[in-house]
Order: C-alpha cells, then sequence, then structure tokens
C-alpha cells in the first residue's frame, strides 16, 4: 500500500520537475506555496473531465485517492511545479507521461452520464406520433 501525503506527493513532484535534488527539502513558504498549488489543481480537476471531489489538504493529510492513481497525481503536480512557479520546460518524455496520467485520471473518476430520450423521439409499437395531441 503506497498511501500518500500531500508533502509526499509535492516532494516527488518538485523532484521529477528538477525544482530541487533528491534530498533537498522545499523551504517552508515553498511548501505553503506547493500545498495551495496542489490543492488548486484538485480542486480544478472538475472543469478536466475528473469528477473528484476534494477538499483542501495539509501538508500532512493523506490524499484520499486510490493507490494506483497516486503516480498519475504526482505527474500533474510536477507539471503544475515545473510550468507555474518556476517556469521552466518540460521535456517531451515527461509531458506524455503527464498527458496520460490526465487522460488515466479522467477515465478512473469518469461519470457515467444517462441520456434522457424525449417522449417524442420514442418507438411507437401500433400508431405514430399524434402531432395534435402531442403523445
Amino acid at each position: 500500500m503506497a498511501t500518500m501525503t500531500a508533502r509526499d506527493v509535492i516532494n516527488r513532484a518538485a523532484t521529477r520537475a528538477h525544482t530541487r535534488a533528491g534530498e533537498e527539502a522545499l523551504t517552508a513558504a515553498e511548501m505553503v506555496d506547493a500545498l495551495s498549488d496542489l490543492n488548486l489543481l484538485m480542486h480544478s480537476f472538475q472543469g478536466k473531465g475528473i469528477s473528484y471531489a476534494h477538499t483542501d489538504l495539509a501538508a500532512s493529510d493523506t490524499v484520499n485517492m486510490p493507490d494506483q492513481m497516486l503516480d498519475n497525481l504526482v505527474w500533474l503536480a510536477t507539471e503544475m511545479l515545473a510550468t507555474g512557479d518556476y517556469g521552466l520546460p518540460i521535456d517531451p518524455i515527461p509531458a506524455t507521461r503527464i498527458g496520460d496520467a490526465r487522460q488515466a485520471l479522467q477515465a478512473f473518476y469518469s461519470v457515467e452520464q444517462r441520456a434522457v430520450i424525449d417522449h417524442a423521439l420514442r418507438n411507437r409499437r401500433f400508431a405514430g406520433f399524434n402531432f395534435t395531441r402531442g403523445d
């Protein structure tokens, strides 16, 4: 089980974005900014086709996401950190992984939409549509 805290997600994303060395820690101010950005990223999932209900996380809070989706979250946080505060370019291979991560989260957190068929369009077994009555 690979449950991760918000701090773990931010640290892994910072390492992947090359904004810090492997064992280097983010400063307290950087962690506050990154945590705010992570919460904003996760709140914006609905607008990106990811139906994930998010509540704000503190640095020590466990991310409420299945283990198989945590790496995808780290990749999206990597993009957020690299292009946001640091303005770093993203190489082609990580960019592909970021796109794959977004698609995986969209597929995992998709909501089936049921189509509502108008009464007038339904098949009539023995009679056609009556335009006078509307049925």
